[in-house]
């Protein structure tokens, strides 16, 4: 039993890795693959910060989700 938990959180894990690590690439490629300076934060107004924060936000939405999920299907 032990076994088959440690498998299926295995699994959920790289499953979220996967998933997230594909989101940030397409996100990055939507934004024509900025560099350390056109990402950087100084000298901005915090206009830019939404554009910034809305996509973490739906990161983490997804994120307690799945969470949520595995929790309900234990």
């Amino acid at each position: 039993m032990r076994g088959m938990f440690a498998r299926s959180f295995a699994l959920a894990f790289v499953a979220f890795a996967l998933f997230f690590g594909l989101e940030f690439f397409i996100e990055w490629h939507r934004a024509d693959y900025p560099g350390v300076k056109e990402m950087s934060w100084a000298h901005n107004n915090n206009g830019k910060m939404v554009d910034v924060l809305s996509p973490m936000a739906r990161a983490y939405n997804n994120l307690l989700a799945m969470l949520i999920t595995m929790i309900g299907l234990a």
